[in-house]
């Protein structure tokens, strides 16, 4: 199959076979992998379910040998005079290490300027749509538009 890919490119129906094969083999984490880059090429709300189960299953693959890290993880303290409240940050000074303290000390980092407003309305908008559908499904409304 991988050869085939090589010769003929990506598709759907290949990366669909790729993780069929490689799911009957036993291969559970690579299956994942393979399932996830088909639903990339073609988008599709069985498969996005199977992931779900694949992905649950395949969770007894992962290698476990190294202990866990410390819990919880050591933040430094805020600077003096640092207001009360969520760390709020310019996008361009955020870091992997600001948003990490910001959140073991805070809960949030608000990083003003991080995405733009209409990116931020498109995601507010999606996520209204969520809730309601979920809303729907459970008091037995739910329509085909709202199954993805």
């Amino acid at each position: 199959m991988r050869e085939e890919i090589l010769d003929g490119g990506l598709s759907g129906e290949r990366a669909r076979a790729l993780a069929d094969a490689l799911e009957a083999e036993g291969r559970l984490l690579d299956a994942v992998e393979a399932w996830t880059l088909a639903n990339r090429v073609q988008r599709d709300a069985a498969v996005e379910r199977r992931l779900v189960r694949l992905r649950r299953a395949a969770f007894a693959e992962l290698d476990r040998s190294l202990p866990s890290p410390p819990w919880p993880p050591v933040a430094p303290d805020d600077a003096p005079g640092t207001p009360a409240g969520p760390l709020i940050v310019p996008a361009a000074e955020l870091t992997p290490g600001i948003v990490r303290n910001g959140i073991l000390r805070h809960g949030c980092v608000l990083a003003r300027g991080l995405v733009p407003p209409a990116r931020a309305d498109r995601l507010r908008h999606t996520i209204e749509r969520a809730f309601a559908a979920y809303d729907a499904a459970v008091a037995g409304r739910a329509t085909s538009d709202m199954a993805p």
